[in-house]
């Protein structure tokens, strides 16, 4: 199981604006700074989205820190049995939740 997403700290930047016909554009770019890799734009043509994109950026920023936590919980679990039915177990629900983050599911 090879994780290939950036794993570099990523950076938010407010590109949010009004174009030449003042229509405004919610977006925030989602990066690594030291590379300039762009990882995700998250957007919309409606500033009353602004507070929902924002923090859809936000989230997604969160991502990696998140996968890494949980990764530590499966790994600190895993010696254990899971005595619960797997649709219940905390630690099969982390599992499914990785393997989707790295789409194998």
């Amino acid at each position: 199981m090879t994780e290939k997403f950036t794993k570099e700290p990523w950076e938010i930047s407010d590109m949010s604006c009004h174009d030449a016909m003042d229509n405004y554009t919610v977006c925030f770019h989602i990066g690594v700074s030291s590379t300039g890799e762009m990882i995700a734009d998250c957007q919309s043509d409606n500033k009353a989205d602004y507070d929902r994109v924002k923090a859809n950026a936000h989230l997604m920023k969160a991502a990696p820190e998140m996968y890494w936590v949980l990764q530590g919980i499966c790994f600190e679990k895993s010696a254990r049995i899971c005595n619960y039915a797997p649709e219940s177990c905390k630690v099969c629900a982390i599992r499914k939740a990785l393997k989707k983050a790295r789409g194998e599911e």
